[in-house]
């Protein structure tokens, strides 16, 4: 490599020349780390879940219900994203999703997230649906669309 001229020794000067700076914030996390942190949840944010479950009448599901760790490994297979289970809370704060349709989940965002999205304390991200009331422990969530269908 080092005829080529791909590498180069590590004299004083070289290390010199060839240093690079990552410029780090005041909590001590780079710029490029908030940008991919960033990209991440818009990424989460705009993804929609699609779960496929037996329905006998076409508004239940049967046999199976949709839970939050169903949504979790969903999201992981279909858009590569992984997300704590214990952050993510149901519609309406039940354990399961029991009919077909459309529902909105709602991940709870650790501080710094919320810091590089930009959110207040105690803040919900536009496009939570329509009629939901931000309930106490909803502060800094971020809605996770979830599409319950008829296999």
């Amino acid at each position: 490599m080092y005829p080529k001229g791909w590498a180069v020794y590590a004299t004083e000067e070289n290390v010199a020349k060839f240093r690079t700076v990552v410029k780090e914030t005041e909590n001590g996390k780079s710029s490029d780390d908030k940008r991919k942190r960033a990209k991440l949840l818009h990424k989460l944010m705009n993804a929609t879940t699609i779960i496929k479950r037996n329905s006998e009448d076409g508004k239940t599901c049967h046999p199976g219900e949709v839970t939050a760790q169903n949504i979790v490994d969903k999201l992981l297979k279909q858009h590569r994203i992984v997300i704590d289970v214990d952050r993510l809370s149901l519609p309406e704060n039940e354990h399961a999703i029991k009919e077909l349709g459309e529902f909105s989940a709602l991940y709870h965002l650790e501080d710094e997230d919320a810091e590089v999205l930009g959110l207040d304390s105690g803040s919900v991200v536009a496009g939570e649906a329509e009629g939901e009331g931000q309930a106490a422990g909803e502060a800094n969530t971020v809605p996770l669309g979830v599409d319950v269908q008829r296999r």
